[in-house]
């Protein structure tokens, strides 16, 4: 028996689909974009549109063709939907740097425990009140506790990255500690989400199938962290040795697309869902030395202008809002909304206020990590797909994804600083992580020559291990960071120095930038066409 072909139909039911949701998601996402908010938010609600909830329970015919019955009509959407998520994940991946949390220190450790902690424990409070009807037919209660927790705790780096970004804030201290923190929920996130799919799959009454799961869970992320990451720098290597121009290009997203389908067959075969895999082949090429800089751009390419939109209007058509008709599914879906909204932002403005931020600082802080983005829809799917949550649970998860994200671009409007300086924090710069200039990230500052995914922006090469920060051409509302200048007891010396080398001494004694108390002493910061220590310009 050969390999089965898809019939006239199935094919002619694929390319209408696709044509009708990728035309959709690009429409809704553009004009999302011109209402100031993120393009995911269009392309959930052009599903929200086409779903059931709308134009597919109006018009029966429309539906039968958008969401079909037969799973074969509906497999090569789902295998495309599922390709979207995972490479979301690995962009996800490739942009977190825990490195960066450490050097951050207390603040981002205060803020982190409060924005995982407590909504994880209001998330399993809630999750053990609500109804059957949000629980899937899985039956596992405490894969369902797990999972509300989970969806309660995590934040979405790439949407809360752009928002920041567009609003100029990204440099800001405030902006720096939203999106380390995120960067470490979402690593917590997405180990608890792998106990709960172990649990789901192990049908959770039974001890030694859940062992087996969990075992076979820390085996794989031991292999990972060791071998994994070993095979992940060697391939790279390789290809940067024997591959040059395309084909170096080509060989680099080969190795990133390899690998990713390797760790998620992997994560699947140790009872854990396949979309952890990619998040764990970003983790690995993201820390490898040998990573292009490239890399990010090419993967970008194809995700953002086919696959994510597919994967987002395909949970849009998942989603049903009559599912919440009845009066007890409404008040119950309104407070875990409230719960949601509620819970983070106290958390994280407690950790916050902890760490002896500000007040607005901190609100602003909590404010961003409130954005739960597509990484919320992700972790939606992975609940719906494994049998955890029902379409009830499902649909109020992403209508929670919607909400958080839709309100943080106008809070932070409202609630952040007027004039928050650039962060302190000891060997940091900001860099491009994107294609655009606009798209930002924090690196440690390792000096000209970097090979990390950051891009660096013109005007670095910095290794004196202090903070700088570059400001690119297209970024017009960021603000200049603040200029140090040297103690009173360097410019005496100096000028000493230049009255004994019968110098002016006025070229030694640099003018005071406006602001300045005379007080605080700091490092030289200088452009490429002056002198003065500090390495390069900023």
């Amino acid at each position: 028996m050969g390999f089965p072909a898809l019939g006239e139909s199935a094919q002619w039911a694929m390319l209408v689909q696709l044509s009708v949701i990728v035309a959709a998601a690009h429409t809704a996402g553009a004009l999302a974009r011109r209402l100031g908010q993120p393009a995911v938010i269009g392309q959930l609600a052009a599903g929200l549109l086409l779903g059931p909830s709308v134009l597919s329970g109006l018009v029966p015919a429309v539906g039968r063709l958008l969401v079909p019955t037969d799973p074969l009509l509906g497999a090569p959407l789902n295998a495309l939907a599922w390709l979207g998520a995972a490479l979301l994940l690995l962009l996800t991946g490739l942009d977190t740097d825990l490195g960066v949390a450490r050097r951050l220190g207390r603040p981002a450790l205060l803020i982190g425990a409060g924005a995982v902690l407590v909504p994880f424990a209001a998330g399993t409070g809630l999750a053990l009140l609500l109804p059957p009807s949000f629980a899937g037919p899985a039956g596992d209660r405490t894969a369902f506790v797990l999972l509300v927790a989970v969806s309660l705790s995590i934040s979405s780096i790439p949407v809360v990255a752009r928002i920041l970004a567009e609003l100029g804030h990204v440099r800001a201290e405030f902006g720096q500690l939203i999106l380390t923190v995120a960067m470490v929920s979402d690593v917590v996130g997405w180990l608890a989400l792998a106990a709960m799919t172990s649990l789901s799959g192990s049908g959770g009454a039974d001890t030694g199938a859940l062992l087996r799961s969990v075992l076979g869970l820390l085996l794989l992320l031991g292999a990972v962290l060791t071998f994994g990451q070993r095979s992940a720098d060697a391939a790279l290597a390789r290809v940067h040795r024997y591959g040059g121009g395309s084909a170096g290009a080509t060989g680099d997203l080969l190795v990133a697309v390899v690998l990713m389908l390797l760790l998620a067959v992997a994560a699947q075969a140790a009872g854990s869902d396949g979309l952890l895999g990619a998040f764990a082949a970003g983790l690995l090429i993201g820390r490898s030395p040998h990573a292009p800089t490239r890399l990010r751009g090419q993967v970008e390419g194809v995700t953002l202008v086919l696959l994510a939109p597919v994967f987002f209007a395909v949970a849009g058509l998942r989603t049903d809002l009559a599912a919440l008709r009845t009066t007890e599914a409404l008040l119950w879906a309104a407070g875990y909304l409230a719960v949601a909204f509620g819970c983070k932002i106290a958390g994280a403005y407690g950790g916050a206020r902890l760490a002896r931020l500000p007040r607005r600082q901190g609100l602003a802080v909590a404010v961003g990590l409130n954005c739960r983005g597509a990484v919320e829809v992700v972790v939606a799917s992975v609940g719906l797909s494994s049998g955890v949550l029902s379409t009830t649970g499902y649909t109020v998860i992403v209508l929670m994804a919607l909400l958080t994200t839709v309100a943080t671009g106008p809070l932070l409007r409202v609630v952040a600083p007027r004039s928050d300086p650039a962060p302190r924090g000891p060997g940091l710069r900001l860099c491009r992580v994107g294609r655009s200039t606009t798209e930002y990230g924090v690196r440690p500052c390792a000096g000209p020559g970097e090979s990390g995914m950051g891009q660096d922006l013109p005007g670095q090469g910095h290794e004196d291990g202090r903070a700088h920060y570059v400001r690119p051409a297209d970024a017009p509302d960021a603000p200049n960071p603040p200029l140090a200048v040297p103690s009173r007891w360097e410019r005496f010396t100096r000028f000493l120095s230049g009255l004994m080398a019968d110098r002016n001494p006025a070229d030694l004694n640099p003018p005071v930038p406006h602001g300045y108390d005379g007080k605080r002493p700091g490092p030289f910061i200088s452009n490429n066409n002056q002198g003065g220590g500090g390495g390069g310009g900023c």
